[in-house]
């Protein structure tokens, strides 16, 4: 597999992956069972690394 960009555990060095200051990882839907789905857009910083690695 292929860590997570902002890991500061896994893959190679330099550590955090990507130099980022945070794990960058993003769930936007959440279901739940008792009938609720919550949703959460990214925060600003999040969408500026990945318009970063999109260019």
């Amino acid at each position: 597999g292929h860590p997570i960009l902002g890991d500061p555990r896994y893959g190679p060095p330099p550590r955090p992956i990507g130099g980022e200051k945070r794990l960058m990882l993003h769930a936007h839907t959440l279901h739940l069972d008792l009938g609720y789905d919550l949703k959460a857009d990214p925060g600003p910083d999040f969408e500026a690394v990945l318009a970063s690695r999109r260019a």
